[in-house]
């Protein structure tokens, strides 16, 4: 059970990778919802920043959490009831492939 930590990046295994990805990026509740859209907060408590990319239609194609910090995210309404699916472009778990994530905001 290793994961390498070089720079900004991240490589283990996906069975590493996902739990620790989880335990350290939390959303939060949408503290605006008009209807439409929501947005919340997603924090991340590690010292690596978390690189978003590949976000689905209503929500931000790219997310980038700093380390130790938080990201406001602005999405359709819609995505209180479904996931939203990304790639963390810096968390790497295998020779072409990065891990995949489901971000939902946290039940009010």
């Amino acid at each position: 059970r290793t994961a390498v930590w070089y720079g900004d990046n991240l490589a283990a295994m996906e069975e590493i990778a996902a739990p620790l990805f989880r335990s350290v990026v939390k959303a939060g509740a949408p503290f605006k919802d008009d209807g439409k859209i929501i947005k919340f907060e997603l924090v991340n408590t590690s010292d690596i920043p978390m690189k978003l990319s590949g976000g689905p239609h209503g929500a931000p194609a790219a997310v980038n959490v700093p380390a130790r910090g938080m990201a406001v995210v602005t999405a359709d309404r819609k995505f209180l009831d479904e996931p939203m699916p990304y790639s963390v472009d810096n968390i790497i778990t295998g020779s072409n492939s990065v891990l995949k994530v489901e971000i939902s905001p946290a039940k009010k």
